[in-house]
């Protein structure tokens, strides 16, 4: 990333804007602002939210023709860090667009931390009212009611469904610390007060105790498996923005309580550098011996990667009497992904033969740019279509898609003659074709 500041967005217009220029492009650093666009928008620039998000932009390069505000006079997003990384521009008028493009490209989670409106002022004094007034009720309480009331508390059921809720729900942890949720407690028990953890700086140490006991409990429940051996699903997936790879190590068994198959997950471990097989060998040695599971290791399923006859070809090094090529199922899901990919992406057919991941990777990064720039206006109807047909049959599908909602004629008959409407791609289809 470049080491110099950014352009200065609309929010802060000038006679010109002094920015980097994208590496190794020829663009000059100085760029002029449109004064007739900065004009009109300096109101609505002062007022401007999403404050972290619009930092991860840049201005617009005029000399490559960009503008300020699309036709429908939305204020475009210009990712800054797109020029560092020598990727295609990701430009967009959609702020949510523009943070899970962050988070899937970059590695960047934007948060937005609105300031506490009016509402939400007279909300938190109304709850303080309200209990200001419970407490004044309570000054000739009955202790016997107290000490049974305090009695009710089960502090580690307690403790248990606040973790699930945090960790299930990927809940920030400062969510302990609203009076809002210790309304929703105190109001249902007064006495649980000193129950509640008061400070976001417990929940990781409550994370780990929940954690630990939940671990030694599966470590019984795979002892005592019903069946002889346990099995294992493997799978390793690289970020290709961060390069940082995971391996995921899950466990099949026959549960001795419910007498059924059930699953969980041993091991999510993060890779920074190289994740040839023998690393990932010992790391699942490493599981292994950490549950107690070395004599009941059975059968594995995992993709087709080179890189997974090596791990299996050490873990029978060290476990006797695993036959690595009779122990090795291949997952015929990963083969039929690969086979519909690369017939939705045909137009890297070349690449994906070269090399089936990166092939694939290019195909939808490009594909995930193109919708940008399409819903964000940037480009023109006829240069979506023109892009799109590119995807082959994707393309077609979704250009028919966008035709066949041209008019309101037009998608009448269309519907009359199928039957049915054919659904816009958004963000959940974009997701079933993704990769990832």
């Amino acid at each position: 990333m470049s080491s110099a500041s950014p352009a200065p967005l609309l929010s802060e217009p000038s006679d010109e804007l002094l920015g980097p220029a994208s590496p190794g492009s020829p663009v000059p650093a100085k760029r002029t602002l449109d004064h007739s666009l900065s004009d009109r928008a300096g109101k609505r620039a002062k007022g401007r939210t999403n404050k972290s998000t619009w930092n991860e932009a840049r201005g617009p390069y005029e000399e490559r023709g960009e503008k300020a505000r699309d036709t429908s006079y939305h204020e475009i997003w210009y990712c800054k860090h797109c020029d560092s990384t020598k990727k295609p521009n990701s430009i967009t008028t959609n702020l949510s667009r523009a943070r899970k493009h962050l988070r899937d490209f970059h590695g960047i989670r934007v948060i937005e931390h609105v300031e506490r409106s009016d509402l939400k002022k007279q909300q938190h004094g109304t709850i303080t009212d309200l209990f200001g007034r419970q407490e004044e009720r309570q000054a000739n309480r009955d202790l016997n009611e107290e000490k049974y009331l305090a009695k009710a508390i089960n502090i580690p059921a307690f403790e248990e469904a606040l973790a699930r809720l945090l960790a299930v729900r990927n809940i920030a942890h400062t969510f302990i610390e609203y009076p809002e949720f210790h309304a929703v407690i105190l109001s249902y028990n007064y006495m649980a007060r000193d129950v509640l953890l008061r400070s976001r700086r417990a929940v990781p140490k409550l994370l780990k105790k929940t954690f630990a006991q939940h671990k030694q409990g599966l470590v019984k429940k795979l002892h005592n498996s019903l069946s002889s051996m346990v099995h294992f699903t493997i799978d390793m997936w690289t970020s290709s923005e961060q390069k940082v790879a995971y391996q995921a190590i899950v466990v099949h068994f026959v549960d001795a309580e419910t007498r059924g198959v059930a699953q969980a997950l041993l091991s999510l471990r993060e890779f920074k550098g190289s994740h040839n097989g023998k690393l990932q060998a010992k790391a699942f040695l490493e599981v292994v011996e950490e549950y107690d599971l070395r004599g009941k290791v059975g059968y594995f399923t995992m993709d087709n990667h080179d890189a997974n006859d090596t791990m299996l070809d050490d873990i029978a090094k060290e476990i006797d009497g695993l036959d690595p090529v009779a122990r090795r199922l291949r997952c015929s899901g990963h083969i039929m992904n690969l086979i519909v990919q690369a017939f939705l992406f045909r137009s890297k057919a070349k690449k994906i033969q070269e090399d089936e991941r990166e092939g694939i990777d290019e195909a939808y990064e490009r594909l995930c740019r193109l919708s940008e720039r399409e819903e964000g206006s940037i480009i023109t109807k006829a240069q979506a279509t023109e892009e799109w047909g590119e995807f082959s049959v994707l393309g077609k599908l979704h250009n028919l898609c966008i035709y066949s909602r041209s008019s309101t004629s037009i998608y009448n008959d269309f519907k009359a003659e199928i039957g049915r409407a054919l659904p816009r791609d958004n963000d959940t289809l974009e997701f079933m074709v993704s990769p990832h």
